[in-house]
């Protein structure tokens, strides 16, 4: 079977395609894979428990001494010396050890590489870019190794728990991530049994992990149980570039980004509050390549500077935005969790219609800074 005729975002996947031997079809597991999988934690509090109003702050200083806890062998308190610690979980979670190469590609060919890219309203264009320059943009666009996980915890306002109240956050694992979940049970169940949250009466808030569901199966169904070993993912990076090549040519009217958590941005913090499309743009094109490079099978070759180039074009119509400002008694580590997030919501006008597979991917990954503990949780309201 041919590519899809229609691949005018994709600027040169085609050729990159092309330099797949035994090519079978254009999005064949083997040659476009980022699995994501998606968890929900059902619990209940055994105490009476107060937390923060973005509860991620609280998930953050528990879960990572829960997963030591759980997968360390020798109980170390530095991992770099550690003779595991390529095999271990910990070093995974929270090194970015599942990243394939940390470096961007380097230059391997004197001659500059030519691709075919039929650009939206253009015609049949030869685009030549020297192998130097395509490495520069591909090192920053792969700078930081991402952290193979997202926890989305409780999405409410409420701080104040009573013992047997029952609440529920969700885990996202991407790549190979999703063959250990039965580690992450065990974790939160440990996490549970240390405590989140302030201190109530000389100690923090124990809860018990009741079921934990991966689509419609129960992979954990209570304490005494066992934990079913079967990941339920779907391949974000297959779907993304089917969109892409299929994008609707009638999508109008206004997008409305809504930051469901605060929002920092990689590419640094705005002066005002605000947030370009541009600057949306490139940070979800960031987040797709991070992703794709250290979980799939390498980032999708997308026309990266075109698409940032025409993110300009479109207009911002009206925007809500607030920066956050941590609350008094915040300490110093949750303080530089919050710190110059945004939160709110932006209405952009006409032109996004090519952006929108790149957003939809962005809604379910999270953006910016600080994702593993549910920053940058976005989500797309489109208007007629």
């Amino acid at each position: 079977m041919s590519p899809p005729s229609r691949y005018s975002l994709c600027g040169p996947w085609p050729c990159a395609i092309q330099e797949k031997r035994n090519f079978s079809h254009p999005l064949s597991k083997d040659l476009f894979s980022m699995l994501l999988g998606r968890y929900l934690f059902q619990s209940v509090f055994i105490d009476q428990a107060i937390l923060s109003e973005f509860k991620g702050v609280d998930f953050r200083g528990a879960f990572g001494p829960a997963l030591k806890k759980v997968v360390c062998a020798l109980k170390q308190l530095d991992c770099s010396g550690c003779s595991l610690s390529r095999r271990c979980l910990y070093p995974l979670v929270f090194g970015g050890a599942e990243h394939k190469d940390r470096r961007a590609p380097s230059t391997v060919r004197s001659r500059p590489a030519r691709s075919v890219a039929r650009l939206p309203g253009r015609p049949l264009t030869i685009v030549v870019r020297q192998d130097q320059e395509r490495a520069r943009e591909a090192r920053d666009r792969l700078a930081t190794s991402p952290h193979p996980c997202v926890i989305e915890p409780p999405d409410s306002a409420q701080i104040r728990f009573h013992p047997r109240e029952a609440f529920a956050f969700e885990l996202l694992l991407f790549g190979k991530a999703n063959e250990s979940i039965p580690y992450f049970v065990q974790a939160f169940q440990q996490m549970g049994r240390m405590g989140v949250g302030r201190s109530v009466e000389g100690r923090r808030s124990r809860f018990l992990l009741q079921t934990v569901r991966a689509a419609e199966r129960v992979l954990y169904a209570g304490e005494g149980q066992p934990i079913l070993d079967e990941a339920a993912t779907v391949d974000l990076k297959k779907r993304l570039l089917y969109d892409l090549a299929t994008v609707p040519a009638d999508l109008s009217g206004s997008l409305t980004v809504r930051l469901r958590t605060p929002l920092k941005l990689k590419s640094g913090h705005p002066e005002n509050v605000s947030l370009p499309f541009d600057a949306l743009v490139r940070e979800t094109l960031q987040r797709v390549a991070s992703l794709c490079h250290a979980f799939g099978n390498g980032e999708p070759a997308l026309d990266y500077r075109g698409l940032t180039e025409r993110a300009t074009r479109v207009q911002t119509l009206g925007q809500a935005l607030e920066a956050v400002n941590p609350v008094d008694g915040t300490n110093r580590r949750d303080r530089e969790l919050l710190q110059g997030g945004l939160t709110g919501e932006v209405r952009y006008g006409d032109g996004w219609a090519e952006f929108f597979p790149l957003l939809r991917f962005a809604e379910q990954v999270h953006l910016g800074e600080e994702t593993t503990f549910g920053l940058g949780r976005i989500e797309l309201v489109r208007s007629v």
